[in-house]
Order: structure tokens, then sequence, then C-alpha cells
């Protein structure tokens, strides 16, 4: 099992941050057809002037470019599952511990997420920690898993640039259709990926 993760928004608590922060994984067994739907929205959709950026971003796209990637991966054996975080809720004294805030979420997703059949888990996280931060983010994600689900579960995480790993550019699209449903009232993203979410956790014990 392949498990892809990326983010939307940010995890700042002044006024200006948004309220909401989203985590959203692709799960597959074959993450082959999520590539092949990357690298035949550069060969084919692209202006000839964006051919030359290094990776496909939500943020960055035009309408064309994230509903081909979105109804792409909806015709996918892909599961989508994601938790929403409203920072409103989040402790005061955590708010200056972003590493931990962070960690948590993606844990108690995992744990969600993880059927009786997981066994053998490659994760994949865009790298953007430092390597003390991802030492610790795996360290943790691994004693959470075996605690939580109580039973012995292979889990290789792997930090990797978003650049390569295609995959990783498919969910942050994901991720971006969300956060636009939750932040901006716009769910003309979210409803093309819709049936391919299994699991929504929009709020934290």
């Amino acid at each position: 099992m392949h498990i892809f993760l990326d983010e939307a928004g940010d995890l700042g608590f002044s006024e200006k941050s948004q309220q909401y922060f989203v985590i959203a994984i692709l799960i597959t067994k074959d993450k082959k057809p999520i590539e092949n739907c990357i690298k035949r929205i550069r060969q084919r959709r692209l202006p000839k002037k964006y051919k030359k950026i290094p990776e496909l971003k939500f943020r960055n796209s035009n309408d064309i470019i994230r509903k081909s990637v979105l109804k792409c991966l909806s015709k996918k054996d892909v599961e989508i599952s994601y938790i929403l975080l409203n920072k409103r809720r989040v402790y005061s004294y955590l708010q200056d511990k972003k590493n931990i805030v962070y960690n948590y979420i993606t844990s108690f997703l995992l744990q969600k997420v993880l059927s009786e059949e997981s066994d053998k888990i490659v994760f994949v996280v865009d790298r953007l920690y430092t390597k003390k931060n991802r030492e610790e983010f795996n360290s943790y994600i691994n004693y959470k898993i075996q605690r939580e689900l109580r039973r012995a579960i292979k889990i290789s995480i792997e930090h990797k640039n978003s650049e390569e790993e295609r995959c990783l550019q498919a969910v942050d699209f994901v991720a971006g259709a969300i956060y636009r449903k939750y932040v901006f009232g716009d769910e003309s993203y979210y409803s093309i990926i819709r049936d391919k979410i299994q699991e929504e956790i929009r709020y934290l014990p």
C-alpha cells in the first residue's frame, strides 16, 4: 500500500491566518496510474511557456489544469482521506509547537484509515522538514501506529522532493480542492473527487 500526504493552508495562529488547515492523503496499491495522470497533463494540457516548470501545483494552476488532474484521479483505483483542523480549537500552549500539532493530526488520520489488511505500507511525505524534525516525525508516527493499532505494521516513511515525486503533486491537488471547499466555499473541485473520499475527519477529540 502506498500512501501520499500533502497539506493545504498553514499552521500559523495570527489574526491574518485562515481558520482551517487540511492534511490529505492519497492511497493506492499501484502508483503508476497516478504518475501517468500528472505526466499526461504536463504533455497535453500545459501551455508551452509552462512546460519547463518543475512541478504542477494546485495554487499555481488554472481551472483547466486543476479539473484535469482531479478528473484523472477520480477515474483511478485510489482512496482519499483527509483531516480538517479548526485552528481555533487548538490549545494556546500548543500554538507555538507546530511540529507537535502536525505530527499528532497526521498520526490520528493514519490510525483511521489503516485497515486490518494493512501490514506493509510505504508512506511518502513532502521533504520540507529539517533532518531532526524528519527523525522526530518518523519516530512519532511509527510509535503511534504500533501502539494504537496494537499490532505490528511495517511502515516505511519516505521524505521526497515533490518535484521528483508525481504522486505528491497529485495529492497537492486533492488537498487544494478540499481547502477551497472549507475556506472559500468553493466545491467545484471537491465535487470531482467526492466519490473517492473514504474518511473525513472534521474534528479532533
